[in-house]
């Protein structure tokens, strides 16, 4: 079934990440502690750059976000 991806990540869940570029359901960049990381949301959501977002999950190398301010 070929290599499997290391679950470290997966202790990001819950942490906050700041927005740097505009995270929509296709793309965008958050910073996560020190790292930079590939970003979306969940549906249909769009988060402003410079907006705190919660990680929601971590699909292969793009963490998935939502808006701190838009939790349900």
């Amino acid at each position: 079934s070929g290599p499997t991806l290391s679950t470290g990540f997966q202790n990001l869940i819950g942490k906050s990440a700041l927005v740097l570029e505009p995270v929509g359901p296709r793309d965008g960049r958050v910073r996560i502690g020190a790292d930079e990381w590939s970003a979306r949301t969940h549906g249909t959501e769009t988060i402003d750059a410079g907006t705190e977002a919660r990680v929601v999950s971590i699909d292969g190398a793009t963490a998935v976000v939502t808006a701190l301010n838009q939790e349900s």
